[in-house]
């Protein structure tokens, strides 16, 4: 299980079985599946086995943390509102991040929150201790470029080719490294 999270208005916690629905109605979003590699069409078979097998995978092989974004405590409901996902990269001490929004909670600055959130436990030599995360978008989709430079990522020169569902689509590449403590 990941380790659980928060910021002034969110907590990120485990993905859980319970979450089946909201994932299976979040990701008939277009926009959700133009820009992650998700089946599509996507079933509920699908979001049961990412809220069950696929994040389980993850926590038991130490490849990747999922977290699930909700309201925080004072919230009188505990919504879905989001995924953010942080995995190690081949490279030592390097990883990377991808999320999703659920379309209603869009625009008011949550994956922003939860991002910088995410970043820091990354960082953070209590939690994953990377010295590197890099962020992979799907050329065409500003949002999460405009999302990646908001925290501070800065693009890498140029865009690569990556496989998405079968077909060769154009993806810009950006990095952010761990801030150098002051006075070293």
């Amino acid at each position: 299980m990941p380790d659980r999270l928060a910021t002034s208005r969110l907590l990120l916690g485990a993905v859980e079985p319970r979450d089946e629905s909201a994932v299976y109605v979040a990701c008939q979003d277009r926009a959700i599946q133009d820009a992650i590699p998700i089946p599509v069409p996507y079933r509920h078979e699908d979001a049961r086995f990412f809220t069950t097998a696929y994040v389980r995978h993850g926590e038991a092989a130490g490849g990747y943390d999922v977290w699930a974004l909700r309201h925080g405590a004072w919230a009188r409901d505990d919504e879905l509102l989001g995924v953010i996902e942080l995995r190690h990269d081949e490279a030592a001490g390097s990883g990377s991040f991808g999320c999703w929004l659920n379309p209603r909670a869009r625009g008011r600055g949550y994956a922003r929150e939860a991002v910088r959130r995410v970043i820091r436990h990354a960082f953070s030599p209590a939690g994953w201790n990377l010295t590197t995360v890099r962020w992979d978008g799907l050329v065409g989709n500003e949002a999460s470029l405009r999302l990646a430079l908001d925290v501070g990522f800065r693009p890498v020169d140029g865009t690569h080719t990556v496989d998405h569902r079968g077909r060769d689509r154009a993806a810009w590449t950006a990095r952010l490294e761990r801030p150098v403590p002051a006075g070293t």
